[in-house]
């Protein structure tokens, strides 16, 4: 049987898949221009200054940033910062008028050198009180960070509260010049 006897259907499909075969061949045969994804040497060189300056704005922002950051931690382990903390919030309460009814330390988180130590703190006072002595422990330029704070009417017909304030701080473990811990 000759293709000109065959349907025109089937003509069609012969040609179509002949036309798919001689493509399937051309593409095995013709070398390949390597991996299309890869960028042009140009593009390339650009992107890695790009990111080499990126990475330089990086470095130095951190360096300038440090300083600041290390007037924000504490120095030494939490477990020796702890009672000088507690000092200061107990004087500032006393300054504000306020009676700490409970402070409490809680279990500390580590973070490579880094430890994020909570307390929490309860007392009962006066809202006029109460505010001035919030305000003052999370002033920009002390080291403590209110987390949680819970206010409560003890009494809806005085403006007298009770608060429960959770404090965060961090300190950072001092490192011997060798990099060992020195609680090691």
């Amino acid at each position: 049987m000759t293709i000109s006897s065959r349907p025109v259907r089937e003509r069609v499909v012969v040609g179509i898949g002949m036309v798919v075969v001689a493509a399937a061949l051309w593409l095995s045969v013709s070398p390949s221009t390597g991996n299309k994804s890869q960028l042009p040497p140009v593009e390339a060189r650009r992107q890695s200054h790009e990111a080499e300056a990126s990475l330089k704005r990086l470095r130095a922002e951190t360096e300038r940033m440090t300083p600041a950051l290390r007037g924000m931690l504490y120095d030494g382990p939490a477990e020796k910062v702890m009672p000088q903390v507690v000092n200061d919030v107990q004087a500032l309460a006393t300054r504000t008028g306020l009676h700490l009814r409970e402070l409490k330390p809680l279990r500390q988180k580590r973070q490579g050198d880094l430890a994020r130590q909570t307390l929490t703190v309860r007392f009962a006072g006066d809202f006029a009180q109460a505010i001035p002595f919030l305000y003052k422990l999370e002033d920009p330029a002390g080291r403590l960070v209110i987390d949680k704070l819970n206010v409560a009417s003890s009494d809806p017909k005085s403006r007298t509260v009770d608060v429960e304030v959770q404090l965060a701080f961090f300190t950072r473990d001092a490192l011997k010049a060798g990099g060992k811990d020195e609680r090691q």
